[in-house]
């Protein structure tokens, strides 16, 4: 990256635009103010075409000002909006964080309930014995204590048999 020139920092040319804008922008609007009040004026407007040289003098130096102090703009913005930003993401993440976890969840399978298989009753996750039927919901693995479902032979994570 320290190869590109384009990359680079030119202290000097934007010194030279930041100049160059800085002159004819003055100069420009001068101009179309001087043009606008002969147009205004009483009688015929004698010098009205010094508008359109104001313009043509103007536009060029918006442009090279623009371009002179276009990295302390760019700076300044982003140092204004980036907390902005911020702020907005994490306050629109705040209330969608537990729907989108709810949602991943639902659609890996993962939900926050266990079903009875006795009496087909749904329990939150954490529970060891149904809140219905009071019957076992889960066996904890002995070598990983993983809870597995009541009714599994074999540990869903190490695959070792389960005493029950």
């Amino acid at each position: 990256m320290k190869n590109n020139k384009h990359l680079n920092d030119n202290p000097k040319l934007r010194k030279k635009l930041r100049r160059i804008g800085l002159t004819l922008t003055p100069i420009g609007g001068i101009c179309i103010f001087i043009g606008f009040i002969d147009m205004f004026s009483e009688g015929f407007p004698e010098i009205f075409w010094i508008n359109f040289l104001g313009i043509f003098i103007l536009f060029p130096g918006l442009v090279c000002l623009s371009y002179g102090y276009m990295g302390k703009v760019a700076r300044y913005q982003a140092q204004e909006m980036a907390p902005i930003a911020k702020d907005t993401v994490n306050y629109m993440l705040d209330g969608t964080r537990d729907e989108l976890s709810k949602t991943i969840g639902a659609v890996k399978g993962n939900n926050d309930v266990i079903e009875c298989m006795s009496c087909g009753e749904d329990n939150s996750s954490d529970s060891a014995y149904c809140n219905h039927c009071g019957q076992k919901l889960s066996i904890s693995c002995t070598n990983c204590n993983t809870q597995n479902d009541a009714d599994s032979k074999y540990c869903k994570k190490c695959g070792r048999e389960l005493e029950v």
